[in-house]
Order: structure tokens, then sequence, then C-alpha cells
């Protein structure tokens, strides 16, 4: 078992946007079981080399192209959001995609990514990897959260602006529904919460129908803030059950239910969904499990 002190949490300065969420609900359940943990925004890994840490935890491994050179005494440990699913691909693409990874897989000790299939796929080609899984923790959740809170947006959809979210969004409001801008982006985690409590619908569109995708979105945003959560099909709901945690809905319908729902008359139903949701992800999806397995295997 290693004597693990300190840990150093290291993105890519470059893409701190897309982690930030991820990073500091994994630096709070570090400290909570007393291991020093703290965040790096950097271009290179290199610049860890003589630093203090025992481990240096890498979110999002393929964002560094600068190849590191690994200090004998620490441990190096990559956790793989890659945003675009393997599955998605032909066999020459999926391959291609995976010499690009490869290279930066095999830089680490230990190799965490997302989903199960991407680590079935990394097997057959001779490369290990555990789950992390996204979770819960009361730091993604509101400091208003058990306050009077009034709603001044009828919806609030995240995420990156791609066409059909650009084409939803139009319709949203052409339906007189009033809409966060999307174009004015919310990164700090209070900041977020605290609009998802003034909202009545917290839109769910994605790039890709698989929930792994979903779940720093749906979990550590929406549901870790009672939000009223309405989505387009998933493929998998992991325990989570249409019309109880959220409600599930086509594209082509996402406009006419969203605007049913935004009905004040709807109000205690969408309070119910909420709270159902946040109990689900208390009890079921924590951060601080996860984290203990993160945790077991750099100890290993």
């Amino acid at each position: 078992m290693r004597l693990i002190n300190s840990i150093a949490i290291v993105a890519n300065t470059s893409f701190k946007q897309w982690f930030e969420d991820l990073i500091l609900t994994t630096q709070v359940c570090i400290k909570d079981t007393g291991i020093g943990c703290d965040v790096v925004y950097t271009h290179d890994i290199n610049s860890l080399f003589n630093s203090k840490y025992d481990a240096i935890v890498v979110y999002g491994p393929h964002n560094f192209t600068i190849p590191f050179r690994r200090h004998p005494q620490k441990i190096y440990v990559a956790l793989d959001y890659e945003q675009t699913p393997l599955e998605t691909h032909t066999c020459l693409e999926a391959e291609q995609k995976f010499q690009q990874l490869i290279k930066y897989y095999k830089q680490y000790n230990f190799l965490f990514t997302e989903n199960e299939s991407k680590n079935k796929y990394l097997k057959k080609h001779g490369i290990e990897a555990e789950i992390f899984d996204i979770g819960f923790h009361p730091i993604q959740t509101s400091l208003l959260l058990d306050k009077p809170c009034k709603k001044i947006y009828d919806v609030i959809m995240f995420g990156g602006m791609s066409y059909r979210r650009n084409e939803l969004y139009t319709k949203l409001r052409s339906a007189g529904l009033k809409c966060y801008d999307p174009v004015k982006k919310i990164f700090n985690i209070q900041q977020r919460a605290n609009l998802i409590l003034k909202s009545k619908v917290c839109l769910n569109v994605h790039f890709y129908n698989m929930m792994y995708f979903e779940k720093p979105r749906i979990i550590c945003q929406y549901f870790a803030n009672k939000g009223f959560v309405i989505s387009e099909a998933l493929s998998d709901l992991e325990g989570l059950v249409d019309g109880q945690h959220l409600v599930i809905t086509p594209y082509n319908k996402l406009v006419d239910t969203v605007r049913s729902f935004c009905d004040n008359e709807r109000a205690d139903e969408r309070l119910c969904v909420g709270n159902e949701a946040f109990d689900f992800v208390r009890k079921h999806k924590r951060a601080t499990d996860h984290t203990a397995h993160l945790l077991n295997i750099i100890r290993s």
C-alpha cells in the first residue's frame, strides 16, 4: 500500500471551463479523506516533475500534446473524459482515434475512462483501464437551495451551441418562452447553480445519447440543484425513471413539452420531480464513493 500525502489534479489551462465542476468535486472528496490536494492548470505536465506531489491526476490527457517525463517516485493517473465515444466511429475511424490516444495513455501508471465499452475496446489492444464515474457532492449545490427563489426563466440549456441546440433555442424563443441566453456562458459552480434555481425547466439536448456524456450536466448541475429536467432519449438511464426523476421526450416534441411544463399550474409537479431527482443522486450517485475507488487504485 503506497503512502499518498499530496495529490495534484491537473488540467490543461485552455480547457479549464470543461472540467471545472468535475475537478473541484474530486478535489473536495480527496481533501475530505485527509490527503492534501491542489488543482493545477498548466500547458505542460513536465512543470510538476520536481513538485511536492506524490500523485499527479490528469483530467483530459489527450489535451496535453507535449510528452512528459515520469518522475520515478510519483504516480501518474489519467482521467480520460474524451468527448467523442469510440463506438460512434467506423472501424477505421475508431482505430485511427485509438492510435492517437494510445500514446497519451501509455505515459500513465493508471488509466480511468468514463465508460465500460471504451475499456473493453482498450483491453483488446492490451491497455487496462478502470471506470471513474461522475457523482454528486454538496459543493455542486447552490447555497440558496432552501430559500425562496423566484423563477425568472422558463428554460435554460447548458452546453456548446451545436446546430441542433441553436435550432431549438430559436424555436423556444419563437414559442414565447423566456430562455437564458446560451451565449452567456456560466462556468462558476455557484453562478450556474443559482441560475438553475431561477429556471422552471432545465433542458438537456446532447451530441450523443450515451448517459455517461450527460452525467456532468444532469447529475452535477441540474439534479444537484433540484432542477426539473426535460431531456432527449438516453441510451441508459442508470436507475433513473422517466416521469419520476426527469421527463424524456423526442427532439421534435421538446418545444411543446417545455411549453406545457412551464405552465404555472404545473409548478408542484416540477417541484416533485426535482426533489425526487435530488434524493436519487444523493443516495445512489455519490462522488465520495467514486473518489474512494480512485484512491484505492492509486495506493495499491
